[in-house]
């Protein structure tokens, strides 16, 4: 199959998607072009050294929360491609179409990829709904041109079949590439927190990962002998510092990441993820990885890999009493805790960090997308 040619469309360098390029690349003659390199929100650390796969991150400008990317017209122009994926991103949208317009003319496959969720589509307010039900018109444009989806969980692919059931649309766990997680050889808690029991919450800090309620609830706890541990950076990081300022058993952090990140990770009882709206939520996968017990709410699709009072606890975004009660559970119980981690130790590493896992996803709908494509060009 190296003889076909396959574009991403994807909107940033995310480290957690190379990995999954780089083995799509083993199959196909892929390219993977990115709108831009960066979000000014993302602090992580990229690099595409180590990777083989071709790419192109293209000319770029930012307007008023829109990517408008330079040469994007006469580079897919000069190309010659047997099946687009677009990452579908609301910023670079222009790009998204630009290159379906193309596909379309060259009457190539086009599979739109994206985790959004219905919860996405809902607002409180007017002027919300009215936005919202724009971007539903868009959404429903994009699923009556393109071949078919490839979702991120089980909710996007409800919520697109309920938008259209005539769709084929593929779906596969998300993965956090094994790559990226270090190997922890011993736990580095430090002595003054040996007798301490340890909650975790690693990400950034905004107002829609919810970390507001898990403070508020760690607050009614009023246990001497438990730490929240919260790390990460963010534009909300000083409204919760205000929040917790009266206890000191909650600790803020600086953003983490490679084998600092991993050693946050091997000093947690369990971890919390309170948000209002994912997408997914790699903590999750980090966090069963390093055999760390999970509380998450629903709102993040990444849930769908938890196994209730198994492996995790889920359950319902804005609420700090449900936070505070299954915090109290999880520390109230040491068996089920202990339960938990000889549960978490039996999970197929496929299902979370394999990153074949995902890529077997995308070379099936390459490969439903080439069939289609031969049949309707004889």
């Amino acid at each position: 199959m190296k003889n076909k040619k396959v574009l991403i469309l994807h909107n940033i360098l995310a480290p957690y998607r190379l990995p999954l390029f780089e083995e799509i690349s083993k199959k196909y003659n892929l390219e993977v072009i990115f709108c831009k390199e960066n979000s000014k929100d993302r602090l992580w650390t990229t690099s595409l050294d180590k990777y083989t796969f071709k790419h192109k991150i293209l000319k770029n400008i930012s307007l008023k929360g829109f990517v408008i990317n330079f040469g994007l017209i006469k580079y897919l122009v000069k190309q010659n491609f047997d099946c687009y994926i677009l990452a579908k991103s609301s910023e670079s949208f222009l790009s998204l179409l630009t290159c379906c317009f193309f596909a379309k003319l060259k009457r190539k496959p086009i599979f739109i990829w994206t985790g959004e969720k219905e919860e996405n589509y809902k607002s409180r307010n007017k002027m919300g709904k009215v936005i919202k039900s724009l971007k539903k018109i868009y959404l429903r444009l994009l699923l009556n041109i393109s071949t078919g989806f490839l979702c991120y969980s089980l909710k996007s692919k409800e919520f697109m079949k309920s938008l259209n059931n005539k769709k084929t649309i593929f779906v596969g766990t998300q993965i956090m590439p094994k790559c990226l997680l270090p190997e922890l050889k011993k736990i580095l808690k430090p002595v003054k927190w040996k007798n301490k029991k340890i909650i975790l919450h690693l990400g950034y800090l905004r107002k829609d990962k919810g970390i507001q309620y898990l403070i508020q609830a760690f607050n009614r706890l009023n246990q001497k002998d438990v730490l929240l541990l919260i790390v990460g950076d963010g534009e909300y990081k000083n409204e919760l510092r205000k929040l917790a300022k009266e206890n000191n058993n909650i600790k803020f952090f600086d953003y983490a990441e490679g084998i600092e990140k991993a050693n946050f990770y091997s000093m947690a009882d369990f971890f919390v993820f309170p948000t209002l709206d994912d997408a997914w939520g790699f903590v999750i996968n980090e966090s069963l990885y390093y055999n760390v017990p999970i509380i998450t709410t629903n709102a993040a699709a990444g849930c769908e890999l938890i196994n209730e009072n198994k492996t995790g606890l889920t359950i319902n975004p804005e609420s700090k009493k449900e936070i505070h009660l299954a915090i109290k559970k999880l520390l109230n119980d040491p068996k089920l805790l202990l339960d938990m981690k000889k549960n978490i130790k039996k999970i197929p590493p496929k299902k979370i960090v394999d990153i074949k896992t995902s890529a077997k996803t995308f070379n099936n709908a390459i490969n439903f997308g080439l069939k289609i494509n031969k049949t309707h060009t004889k």
